[in-house]
């Protein structure tokens, strides 16, 4: 998402010459030196990240001195919190030694948010509702991925954070809407080709003098020059709220709570409908952002589809129309790896859903018809793979698909060839985990969880082939496994999550626990 943190107000860096002290004495000088650290944090980050790090903790210990002078001070507030969040979700940049967790991190850039919002003026500052909401969100995508962790956090206490980011995005929508619309009447041209405004007053805005640089007093001092709202603040809210809804969505499927959204379909549906609405409002007036727009579109179109099917609301026809009108049409050339494999991804969920044989809906669809849909996965995941070759994930993603199309395999028994197939295409899964195994530790930046989920599923995937063979000791085949995989401690946790998805039957997790 772009502009993920902004900043309230661009701070002037022009200043009259003050007398030498020998250090910051007042706010506006700790802030002065907060800005210098961090530039220089900026400077050396992605080459060496530790440096960075401690430029970035200076940074923010000298936010907390002008704070301490002026506890209600809103640019030193907001840049300590905005630089906690930007820490938080780069765990490359956490302070050297430090026995924080990710989610701890983010708490802590949460709390900061907090401390803005109930400063005065803060709730009235679109760009601190808006990062407040990705402070929210990205705790809860944490803590929805700790679930299963050492210390397991409720899901429910992960859609409380989403929900709350969603009111902080609805927040965000009515001060920059507000604001758009009081700029209008006075003859403010929006969205011009740099990103700015046109004024044809240049020394009047919003019925405010303008700040000139000439009207600094003797005493050194900052100014702060508010930026104006443009349409393209009002897409980044627009998109964060839609792909706040998908991961809510996906929440509200794993626990089965109702209790904030009411009826889910109802709720997503109208929740949708308007947002999609704004959105393609917005994207007229902003062609080049449609781009953007498309896939976090998409997904949440699928999203709301496999919601609506599991409960009821859809039809197996209906709901493959929903994937198939969602993603546009095209080559992988043409869409992009990261486009292309979103679009896989729809289809194998798709077929996954359909799978579910608990679902009375999913009686009406065949298995060649399942299968077809991964086929068009695993087709769409190979042109991807041939753009994206370092991509650890994505090798890893092929390989579940083996895995997925062989159990659609194993349900046609009248096939004579069936042990065959199955066993090539085990064979293929194999492979596809060994080679993300290989790009993760090539290319680790980001990718060395892949090189373990990898592993692992590669020793899964042996077993499941080995245990289909007629004369197989199952005993003496799950014991090698759990040694095989006892050397990684998370092995567990990637297992339980591929038998949840799919990739592998229940009763291989079964085995492996005995």
């Amino acid at each position: 998402m772009s502009k993920q943190y902004r900043k309230p107000g661009n701070l002037s860096s022009k200043k009259r010459t003050a007398p030498e002290r020998k250090g910051p004495q007042t706010t506006d000088e700790f802030i002065e030196l907060g800005t210098d650290f961090e530039e220089s944090g900026d400077r050396w980050r992605n080459q060496d990240d530790p440096k960075s790090s401690r430029f970035y903790m200076k940074a923010i210990a000298a936010y907390e001195a002008a704070l301490r002078l002026t506890p209600n001070s809103l640019d030193a507030a907001y840049n300590r919190a905005r630089l906690q969040l930007i820490i938080a979700t780069n765990g490359h940049l956490f302070p050297p030694g430090a026995s924080h967790s990710a989610a701890d991190m983010l708490q802590e850039a949460l709390r900061y948010h907090e401390y803005c919002l109930n400063l005065p003026d803060g709730h009235s500052e679109h760009d601190i509702t808006f990062n407040t909401g990705q402070a929210y969100i990205t705790l809860a995508e944490e803590v929805s991925l700790g679930a299963n962790g050492p210390r397991p956090v409720s899901p429910i206490r992960a859609m409380e954070l989403v929900w709350n980011g969603i009111q902080m995005f609805d927040r965000t929508l009515a001060l920059q809407e507000s604001q758009l619309q009081s700029m209008v009447p006075q003859g403010i041209d929006l969205d011009t080709e740099d990103g700015g405004v046109t004024l044809r007053d240049s020394n009047t805005f919003g019925g405010v003098e303008r700040a000139k640089a000439d009207r600094f007093q003797q005493s050194e001092q900052w100014t702060v020059i508010k930026e104006p709202v443009t349409k393209s603040d009002v897409l980044d809210t627009v998109l964060a709220k839609l792909e706040a809804l998908i991961l809510l969505c996906d929440l509200t499927q794993q626990t089965g709570n109702t209790q904030l959204t009411g009826d889910p379909f109802i709720f997503y549906k109208e929740q949708g409908g308007d947002l999609l609405s704004k959105l393609e409002e917005l994207l007229e007036d902003l062609p080049e952002s449609r781009a953007e727009a498309v896939l976090p579109r998409a997904n949440f179109i699928v999203a709301v589809a496999d919601l609506g099917f599991k409960s009821g609301n859809l039809s197996a026809q209906q709901y493959t129309d929903h994937v198939q009108r969602a993603f546009p049409s095209g080559t992988a050339a043409e869409l992009g790896p990261v486009m292309t494999v979103n679009k896989a991804e729809a289809y194998i969920q798709l077929a996954q859903t359909l799978l579910d044989l608990t679902n009375p809906k999913a009686a009406e669809v065949t298995s060649n018809q399942m299968l077809s849909h991964l086929n068009l996965a695993a087709k769409l995941l190979t042109e991807a793979a041939i753009q994206d070759k370092k991509n650890a994930r994505l090798c890893c993603l092929r390989g579940d698909v083996e895995m997925f199309r062989s159990r659609m395999i194993m349900r046609n028994e009248a096939d004579p060839k069936r042990l065959t197939t199955m066993e090539t295409l085990w064979d293929n899964a194999g492979v596809f985990y060994r080679g993300a195994k290989k790009l993760a530790e090539a290319y680790p930046d980001g990718q060395m969880d892949i090189k373990v989920e990898g592993i692992v599923k590669g020793i899964v995937a042996e077993m499941e082939k080995q245990l289909a063979r007629e004369g197989g000791d199952a005993e003496k085949i799950a014991a090698n496994a759990r040694k095989e995989l006892g050397v990684f401690p998370g092995w567990d946790e990637i297992v339980v999550g591929a038998v949840r998805s799919g990739v592998f039957n229940e009763m291989i997790l079964m085995k492996l626990r005995n």
